[in-house]
């Protein structure tokens, strides 16, 4: 695989990562919706279920909140390195520094 191809890849990851908190809102709202389907079925009288359904969201939150900086910085990374490509360095000195920095 060309390097520019491979830089492009990690640009990609890097985006569907930033849109972790999306993912995490979209997790936290499915959470809460079992949580009140649960308290609808059963009343009250379970709060094992409501709290397993709030644990679920909050995991799926605070996993979407981890992904986003770990997709920043693959953005990051990637344009940096796509644009040392543009202007003028070759892709195997891109590629040297992505696997032996200096």
């Amino acid at each position: 695989m060309k390097t520019k191809t491979k830089l492009k890849t990690l640009l990609t990851v890097g985006i569907i990562l930033a849109l972790g908190p999306v993912w995490g809102l979209l997790g936290t709202f499915f959470g809460m919706v079992m949580a009140f389907g649960h308290m609808g079925e059963s009343g009250m009288g379970k709060s094992e279920l409501l709290a397993n359904d709030i644990g679920v969201a909050l995991h799926t939150t605070a996993v979407g909140l981890i992904m986003c900086p770990v997709g920043i910085a693959f953005i990051v990374i990637s344009c940096i390195f796509l644009n040392r490509i543009k202007n003028g360095s070759s892709a195997e000195s891109v590629a040297t520094v992505l696997i032996d920095p200096p």
